[in-house]
């Protein structure tokens, strides 16, 4: 079956402009309330421990995102063997030979549901 490949992992990336962004945000913070500048840079936290949140946010979301694509992929494959035998070929020939879009899970599920309320049928 064709499929695109979930992109590998890749740490995230602190890079100059990241960090001239973020030096950026909390200058704004500080000069849109100037009475209160010294208590809000108090209160701002260091570039090290921002970058250091985003990576772990960064490594979650990749998890999650990564995860739910498997997931999917397992429902794919259970609801095209849920179809009738003929179905299934005919499907399986459209997705392997006709079908030019995204080759993921999610456009494998709706054209699963196509298929099985029979709309996929009608578009040819």
């Amino acid at each position: 079956m064709r499929f695109h490949r979930f992109e590998a992992y890749r740490p995230y990336e602190v890079t100059p402009r990241k960090l001239s962004a973020l030096a950026r945000r909390q200058r704004a913070e500080r000069e849109a309330l100037p009475l209160f500048a010294e208590q809000i840079a108090a209160e701002q936290p260091s570039a090290a421990e921002v970058m250091a949140q985003r990576s772990t946010q960064w490594t979650r979301a990749f998890r999650r995102d990564r995860d739910r694509a498997a997931e999917q992929w397992r429902r794919g494959r259970r609801e095209l063997r849920a179809l009738p035998e003929a179905q299934r070929a005919w499907f399986l020939q459209y997705w392997q030979q006709e079908w030019r879009g995204p080759l993921t899970a999610h456009y494998l599920l709706m054209l699963l549901n196509m298929a099985r309320t029979g709309r996929l049928q009608d578009e040819q």
